[in-house]
């Protein structure tokens, strides 16, 4: 690991890594954000559905 080190520090590339990293990172970070905001979100639709189902059921079954 430490030659890839000095190779880094050597070509003056670490701006780059540094960068790339907090690039990958950001990424990372948007992609579990939204994947808990649709955890969050898929019971809320399910529950909406199931109203749904419901009230219509109840026109059918209250119209007959």
């Amino acid at each position: 690991m430490l030659p890839a080190i000095l190779f880094v520090k050597a070509n003056n590339e670490e701006s780059c890594k540094n960068t790339r990293f907090k690039r990958l990172a950001l990424v990372d970070y948007t992609a579990r954000q939204k994947k808990k905001k649709m955890k969050a979100l898929i019971p809320q639709i399910i529950q909406a559905i199931y109203f749904g189902v419901l009230s219509i059921l109840k026109r059918f079954i209250g119209s007959l």
